[in-house]
């Protein structure tokens, strides 16, 4: 009795088991699909959005040598992965740009300066462009205020820069129909019985014996 009793327990057994590997086999692959469609939410919200434009502040620059100017560089979209952008120079003997966008101008020349966006996907180019450095002229007239432009019946010239000059009014047949020296800040130049129309102011620092020309409009 004893015997039929035991093989009756492994036979409950056996036919336990059996029903638990087949419960098994059947759910995994649930398992296995709802495992992947995890995997799958997680890589997209972690997957990288590329950069498909870089915008800059100015697409060309005229500088000086020895000059500074800064760029501004915006990377789009506002949610692409790497927003940081590379700074770069075609000609680095002409202009050298660092990390931030700030430009100096070393030597006359025609140079581009390049910001690539931090994956590589996308750039934008400023053109640049370096002129002397200012010349002795420049400098000289560069406080000297003449006006106003167009003017009618007094012209004025206003200097903060030298006492001892001269200044000729030209029309536009050649002719020099006001002169005079200039010895004060201000300087009136009256042309209430000049005719309308286009003249050259010609100013003279005699003691550099430098001039400048301006173009003036009398209404």
């Amino acid at each position: 009795m004893r015997r039929y009793l035991l093989a009756a327990i492994n036979i409950v057994f056996c036919r336990a088991l059996l029903a638990s590997l087949l419960l098994c086999w059947f759910v995994r692959p649930t398992h296995a699909v709802g495992a992947k469609l995890q995997m799958q939410s997680v890589v997209e919200v972690f997957a990288v959005v590329p950069a498909s434009v870089v915008e800059l502040s100015s697409s060309s620059l005229y500088m000086r040598v020895g000059e500074h100017k800064m760029l501004t560089a915006t990377v789009l979209p506002t949610t692409c992965t790497n927003r940081e952008v590379i700074w770069t120079t075609a000609n680095a003997s002409i202009a050298r740009v660092d990390e931030h966008g700030t430009v100096k101008a070393d030597r006359i020349g025609v140079t581009k300066v390049i910001a690539t966006s931090g994956d590589g996907m996308a750039s934008a180019e400023c053109k640049v462009v370096v002129a002397p450095a200012y010349s002795v002229q420049e400098c000289i007239f560069e406080d000297v205020m003449i006006g106003p432009n167009p003017f009618a019946g007094v012209l004025r010239i206003t200097n903060d820069e030298f006492r001892y000059g001269t200044y000729e009014l030209v029309n536009s047949h050649g002719l020099i129909v006001r002169s005079c020296k200039i010895e004060d800040r201000i300087t009136e130049i009256d042309t209430n019985d000049l005719a309308r129309g286009a003249y050259l102011l010609i100013v003279t620092n005699e003691e550099l014996q430098t001039t400048e020309t301006v173009r003036i409009i009398k209404n």
